[in-house]
């Protein structure tokens, strides 16, 4: 996983929580924070991250890591970081 990656998706991460849910104390973001545990991250939040993620990455974070089983998809920032590493890798063509 590449360093810019992480480090933008923590940052991510510490401002979409810091608009969203802790407008005057948002709890540190590392990358080895948990979402759920650490950051009290719900069903919205995921959503959110997944929204920001697809602009920032000009990605498309398919519905399985923003349903029921995300946390278990995304339980820290460098989960999320892997996600959008593959994602923004070239499709295999197949030849």
């Amino acid at each position: 996983m590449t360093a810019p990656i992480l480090g933008r998706v923590v940052s991510i991460v510490q401002d979409e929580l810091h608009r969203t849910r802790f407008p005057f104390a948002v709890p540190t973001v590392s990358a080895e924070s948990e979402l759920v545990r650490d950051l009290r991250c719900c069903a919205i939040d995921y959503q959110c991250l997944a929204m920001e993620l697809d602009e920032q990455f000009g990605v498309q974070v398919p519905d399985r890591f923003v349903e029921e089983s995300s946390p278990d998809l995304w339980r820290t920032p460098i989960d999320i970081a892997r996600t959008i590493e593959l994602l923004l890798q070239p499709a295999s063509t197949g030849d």
